[in-house]
């Protein structure tokens, strides 16, 4: 699977991190090959300590469907 990209248009400049964050650089959720383990919520934070409310973000949900067996 190619990565997903957050992405916030941020004045000064925030932080991007995925939730869980074991498989992301920044703004890019790097899953590779999809298992049944990377199944759940993703959230994409952006960070600034100069905002009055101190994050946004925006949440992703990976599901795996179910193959038929014959």
């Amino acid at each position: 699977m190619d990565s997903v990209v957050c992405s916030f248009d941020c004045f000064p400049e925030c932080s991007l991190m995925w939730v869980p964050s074991l498989l992301s650089n920044q703004g890019n959720l790097s899953l590779g090959v999809l298992h049944k383990e990377s199944a759940g919520v993703y959230t994409c934070v952006a960070s600034n300590p100069e905002w009055s409310e101190k994050s946004v973000n925006v949440t992703i949900t990976v599901r795996m469907a179910r193959t038929a067996q014959f």
